[in-house]
């Protein structure tokens, strides 16, 4: 019990082509917000997060105060 399943090649891969399948479809002016559960399962955890990000083309904003466990990017 409370084995922790250590994430595949093909899982991480399978994950990153479904965000930037997510991204393409993103229209100009967009604003989307990134919860930490999205990122934490990421190689790198949030720096990974923002080197995808930087590859999409997309702009990481400052949070809203009381918003620090979320990343809010725009297109």
């Amino acid at each position: 019990m409370g084995e922790h399943r250590q994430e595949s090649f093909s899982d991480v891969e399978s994950l990153l082509q479904q965000i930037f399948v997510f991204f393409d479809k993103l229209r100009e002016g967009a604003r989307i917000y990134i919860p930490e559960s999205t990122y934490c399962h990421l190689p790198y955890g949030i720096e990974g997060m923002e080197i995808i990000l930087y590859a999409a083309g997309l702009t990481i904003e400052a949070p809203r105060p009381g918003d620090s466990n979320m990343m809010v990017v725009s297109k």
